[in-house]
């Protein structure tokens, strides 16, 4: 039914950028995803596509990334007007308030520890980071004492979980404040490459200890957390017998056990699925859009930056790479609005955001 359900959409999708739009969005903003889905039927083929047609998981992220591909495409054909942008990101910011407030009042019911996809603490923190990110940046807010209520149910949420990755969003988000009251571009640059750098050194670590006791690794991980620093170590093995073109697409999973766990880190999942190539697309990508961002106007500019590095930052500890907010994020700034915006503002410093 989901499959059905997804052609659909794709299908309705497609009909209208071809015969509505007319593919009015130059195709150089979207080279990116054009890269990522010839990486992955590339993959598909090295990997013998035969065989690769037969199996369900590539089968399945294949349609999920074509899904995800004609989405973004539609998104950057068919927003033109600050007015359709609003109305995108309230019906957005509706949907989240409400898997926030299903989430946090099932949550304070049934316990912060009950399993499941909403419930699960670093989702529930998640959702809470992006509602806050919403309230906080949001261009025209009458909430008055309804926003102000949602500032502190989103904060108490996030402490609430004890979910590292929200803690870690928190302050990604108070960084970004502090970066654009800088007003330098070269900062905020380099904010993004810092971020890369930390994330490499992480993962140096715990990728080549052995055992938590020695080294730094005692310093990043608890002994408690040794589960997912095996089955990222694991993961990383695997990876080092294909690294160029990696295994099968969205088909991984450690053995943990009698079952298969994620890799719950979206950086070695694509390492190991797609090969090194798609670590420097994303990190290209991103880069991109970031110094897209510089030049607009303030107000969007942290708002997106914001909502990048949070999820890049998620993606350290979880698998997001097949939720379509994950792409939306990157995909945003390259909408025509945000260009036309800045063409009216005229050139300004160089050195200024």
């Amino acid at each position: 039914m989901d499959l059905i359900l997804q052609v659909a959409i794709v299908l309705v999708f497609l009909y209208d950028i071809i015969v509505k739009y007319k593919l009015n969005h130059k195709l150089k903003y979207e080279k990116y995803l054009v890269f990522f889905a010839f990486l992955i039927l590339l993959n598909g083929f090295s990997n013998g596509m035969s065989s690769a047609l037969y199996t369900k998981g590539y089968v399945q992220g294949l349609l999920n990334y074509g899904f995800i591909f004609v989405l973004c495409l539609y998104i950057l054909n068919t927003i033109n007007t600050r007015e359709e942008l609003k109305n995108i990101l309230w019906m957005t910011r509706f949907n989240i308030i409400l898997l926030f407030v299903f989430a946090f009042f099932e949550t304070n019911i049934q316990g912060i520890e009950r399993a499941g996809d909403i419930v699960n603490p670093n989702y529930l923190s998640q959702m809470s980071i992006i509602l806050l990110l919403f309230f906080i940046f949001s261009t025209e807010n009458k909430f008055g004492l309804v926003s102000f209520l949602f500032y502190v149910l989103s904060t108490y949420t996030i402490i609430l979980t004890g979910s590292k990755s929200g803690l870690m969003a928190l302050m990604i988000i108070i960084g970004s404040i502090l970066l654009f009251n800088i007003r330098s571009k070269k900062i905020i640059m380099f904010s993004y490459y810092t971020f890369w750098g930390i994330f490499l050194f992480y993962m140096g670590v715990i990728l080549s200890t052995a055992n938590y006791e020695y080294g730094l690794l005692r310093f990043f991980v608890k002994p408690e957390d040794t589960s997912r620093v095996m089955l990222w170590q694991y993961t990383y093995y695997e990876f080092l017998k294909h690294p160029i073109m990696g295994e099968l697409y969205n088909t991984f999973r450690a053995p943990w056990g009698t079952i298969k766990l994620v890799t719950h880190n979206d950086y070695l999942r694509l390492a190991v699925e797609l090969g090194i190539t798609s670590i420097v697309l994303l990190f290209a990508f991103g880069r991109k859009q970031v110094k897209l961002l510089l030049h607009y106007n303030n107000r969007d500019s942290l708002f997106l930056y914001s909502l990048i590095m949070v999820t890049l930052s998620y993606s350290l500890s979880h698998n997001n790479i097949n939720n379509p907010m994950f792409w939306l994020a990157l995909v945003i700034p390259s909408l025509k609005v945000f260009s036309l915006d800045n063409a009216n503002l005229g050139k300004g410093d160089e050195n200024n955001v």
